[in-house]
């Protein structure tokens, strides 16, 4: 797995966070800080006041067009968002700027994660009992064609999940054993009770591939 894969981001941060509650510094959560819009978040979850809640970590609201991009600049970053995604991926400016960003995106999963481990629930804690749920919003490319999702789950619903310490590479798009978001949602309603085998519109491309089910790799 890449070093700057988002999973991989985030288990050194997820790492790094343990060591510092064990008094190892920690030189990847030094100087984090938690803004209001996700600290309200925090607050609706650890109040009961929602089952879940769904936010961008920068607070920044989707808007079409060049001009709705957030620029980083308290990262260092002069090039929007927009920017950035269209940056070839060859260039080596693209991870120079991306990078960061996705760093920064990490250590604020790995913060509410944090936080919420630090709130006994029944016999664990609010973190046991929560599945977070971080991926791209637009798959795998600024501008993806959803063949490929990547995502990070922290947390498994109550022992319902198989999610910790654990890397999973399904087949490519149309390849025998391809799997979708909508094999993913499956799962979800199947760790609370949901039995239903199909979720959502079929791709007409993948007639020819059974994509009925949820993920029994991540179902306990």
């Amino acid at each position: 797995m890449p070093r700057n894969h988002p999973a991989a981001v985030l288990s050194r941060i997820l790492r790094d966070e343990s060591a510092a509650r064990s008094g190892v510094r920690s030189r990847a959560g030094a100087g984090l800080h938690q803004d209001d819009h996700g600290r309200r978040h925090e607050e609706a979850i650890a109040g009961h006041a929602r089952q879940a809640a769904a936010r961008r970590p920068d607070g920044a609201h989707g808007r079409c067009g060049p001009h709705g991009y957030k620029t980083w600049k308290e990262l260092g970053i002069t090039v929007d968002e927009h920017g950035i995604g269209h940056t070839h991926p060859n260039d080596p400016n693209r991870d120079k700027n991306a990078v960061p960003i996705r760093k920064f995106h990490a250590a604020r999963v790995a913060d509410l994660a944090k936080r919420l481990a630090a709130i006994p629930e029944g016999n664990g804690t609010m973190l046991d009992n929560t599945l977070i749920v971080w991926m791209s919003d637009s798959a795998e490319e600024h501008h993806g064609q959803g063949t490929q999702w990547p995502m990070v789950l922290v947390g498994n619903l109550g022992g319902r999940l198989k999610t910790a310490g654990r890397y999973l590479q399904f087949p490519k798009y149309g390849g025998k054993g391809h799997r979708t978001m909508s094999n993913f949602y499956l799962s979800l309603l199947r760790a609370v009770g949901d039995k239903r085998d199909k979720f959502g519109d079929p791709d007409n491309d993948l007639k020819d591939i059974d994509t009925a089910g949820p993920l029994s790799e991540i179902l306990v």
